[in-house]
């Protein structure tokens, strides 16, 4: 029976407001650095594992349908030319449009096309902060004539005159032309309305920008976590399995997280919990390799609970991997059996 598909997945809450307050800092080429021994209320056990060339995941049970975000959209690219600074100039405003729209096009397999349409606009106003709005409302009119469509997304490069990038409705307010603040910009704007990947560290504390495996942290990367390709319905039906708890052990072949879809495995395993976040499990490339993940879903946002390569234990979970393929990897899901309290 097919599953009808979904404008968003169950039991995930929409992205909190603050979340999408965005003040992302000027970071050329930071890159998280990862200890898998610090991982967050898990075990991380290295144990001996079994190569394998094709085991065949059977009996699956599929997560929700998403009905993915597509559509055909403008993407503005527009470097500000100041009275006493000449902006990023036409060539660094081209390649960061193309960029976008390229990487874009990549993680939803062609369903989301941008058209870049680069722009260097000089304005009437010298480069402050206080001529900011003015300055990014004369270039959208001049780019546009004057006429926004639906249709219209922008990202505007104002040359540091503000100490951060943001982005929100139609349009990336950006500090200098990285690619990674153009990904990250356009992520919070419509119709994609993702929220920051985050993770937390050894003490349970949240670090709302530090998940290294997304575009939506602060760190250098073109991807996005298995949760937000599946919020953003950019993951086939038959690439999330779904595993329910109080059920018995269950095995999947998991599939490396950014890579293509032609394998028999899946890319990721949804848990939902009750009155909780949804727990996803993944397999995304970390520090160049590719590592198991767990992920916590608040819509379009993340937060990375652990990474780990064999074994390891979450919310009553124990999830350890069996066998290694070309491509993937097997993982069982099992729950944590509590010892009964013993009688005095």
């Amino acid at each position: 029976m097919a599953i009808q598909a979904q404008t968003r997945p169950v039991n995930i809450k929409p992205v909190p407001v603050d979340a999408l307050n965005c003040k992302l800092s000027y970071e050329p080429n930071a890159k998280e650095t990862v200890s898998i021994s610090n991982a967050v209320t898990t075990k991380a056990v290295a144990t001996p594992t079994v190569p394998v060339t094709a085991p065949i995941t059977t009996n699956i049970k599929y997560a929700p349908a998403v009905k993915p975000i597509a559509g055909n959209y403008n993407l503005y690219s527009i470097g500000i030319e100041w009275t006493n600074n000449k902006g990023p100039g036409l060539s660094k405003v081209t390649n960061l449009a193309r960029a976008v729209a390229n990487n874009y096009k990549r993680l939803s397999s062609g369903q989301l096309q941008f058209k870049p349409i680069p722009r260097s606009i000089k304005v009437n106003y010298a480069h402050q902060g206080k001529n900011l709005k003015k300055a990014e409302t004369q270039v959208i009119k001049i780019a546009t004539g004057g006429k926004v469509n639906p249709n219209d997304r922008f990202m505007i490069v104002n040359s540091g005159v503000q100490g951060f990038s943001h982005g929100s409705g139609n349009t990336a307010h950006l500090y200098g032309t990285l690619y990674r603040d153009g990904y990250h910009e356009i992520g919070h704007c419509r119709p994609f309305v993702l929220g920051h990947s985050g993770k937390y560290d050894s003490t349970g504390k949240l670090h709302a920008y530090d998940d290294g495996t997304s575009f939506m942290g602060r760190f250098s990367s073109t991807e996005l976590t298995a949760s937000q390709l599946y919020f953003l319905g950019w993951l086939p039906e038959n690439k999330v399995a779904q595993y329910d708890l109080n059920t018995p052990a269950a095995t999947f072949n998991v599939e490396n997280l950014n890579t293509d879809f032609k394998g028999t495995g899946v890319k990721a395993v949804y848990i939902p919990r009750p009155d909780q976040r949804p727990i996803f499990l993944s397999m995304p490339k970390v520090n160049g390799k590719f590592m198991f993940a767990l992920h916590l879903s608040t819509g379009g946002g993340s937060q990375r609970v652990t990474v780990f390569g064999n074994k390891a234990e979450y919310s009553n979970l124990a999830f350890e991997k069996v066998a290694d393929g070309t491509g993937f990897s097997t993982v069982k899901i099992s729950p944590v059996t509590i010892p009964a309290k013993s009688k005095k």
